[in-house]
């Protein structure tokens, strides 16, 4: 008996295109960590991943071994742990790949990654321009006062676009949108004038957390005016169901937020056995 596999593998196009950002806590926390990594970004599949606290680069290389799907890109880290980005090159082109930010220690304790990006699927080019930050942490007012600086600085690297530009930053922001103005640290972000939304401002009103021990909302995405009109939904994902989540993988939840732009994935596609292949099987 002769069986012919008449299954091939080419590029479809879907109609989505989902960003996500996910503090893994002292990347990799355990043993664990990794396969639960690699099992989150095949049922998420998400088409880009904003990582913070990445303390093993070879341990994310291994990632996206096992992914080849996707490629990592690293920032380097200064003293703390770093950030990173998972790009799936079916979705998304780089074109340029930068670290933003490496002299302002107190702004940004950790550089910003960013990274330009072409969408793959639309008939006419799309492009992005994606940054991966994680914000001081700590509640002292020193470290709110660092916190509002980065808002500021990054305010000023958001309006040196033009207008209409897609521009998103995701990460580990280390502190909530909705907090009373005396207290705010984004209040750069959040003025009327700024022309950028929090995606995440909707569900920390709505009472989601994504930073598990305190059931605080410290990771955010936030987007320009002319990206969010493609925006479709945002949402925190509850891994933490698993009992090990905590202990294995991270102490935050993701969010994966998605927009309206068509993207190239791979696909198996079937087709008819020809009448010889037939007359073999």
């Amino acid at each position: 008996l002769h069986r012919v596999d008449r299954r091939q593998r080419q590029m479809c196009i879907r109609d989505r295109l989902s960003l996500m950002t996910w503090n893994l806590r002292h990347f990799p926390l355990t043993p664990e960590t990794e396969d639960a990594v690699v099992a989150t970004l095949t049922d998420f599949s998400p088409d880009f991943v904003g990582i913070q606290e990445v303390q093993d680069d070879a341990a994310l290389m291994r990632i996206a071994a096992r992914l080849p799907e996707f490629e990592a890109y690293i920032a380097q880290p200064g003293p703390f742990s770093g950030v990173a980005a998972l790009v799936r090159t079916s979705a998304l082109e780089v074109t340029d790949a930068q670290d933003l930010f490496e002299d302002d220690w107190f702004a940004f304790p950790r550089p910003m990654l960013t990274l330009d990006v072409a969408i793959t699927g639309s008939p006419t080019p799309v492009h992005m321009q994606l940054g991966v930050v994680h914000l001081k942490a700590q509640s002292d007012a020193r470290s709110m006062d660092r916190r509002r600086a980065a808002s500021r600085e990054l305010r000023a690297w958001f309006d040196a676009h033009e207008a209409g530009e897609h521009v998103v930053v995701l990460g580990d922001f280390n502190d909530e949108v909705n907090d009373a103005p005396s207290d705010n640290v984004f209040a750069a972000l959040l003025d009327s004038g700024a022309n950028v939304t929090f995606l995440t401002q909707a569900a920390e009103t709505a009472g989601a957390a994504t930073y598990i021990p305190w059931s605080r909302m410290l990771d955010h995405v936030v987007v320009t005016d002319g990206l969010q009109a493609h925006h479709v939904d945002t949402d925190v994902l509850g891994l933490d169901h698993d009992a090990d989540y905590e202990r294995d993988v991270s102490d935050h939840r993701p969010v994966l937020s998605v927009f309206e732009f068509p993207v190239r994935y791979p696909c198996l596609l079937y087709t008819s056995p020809s009448p010889r292949d037939r007359q073999k099987s």
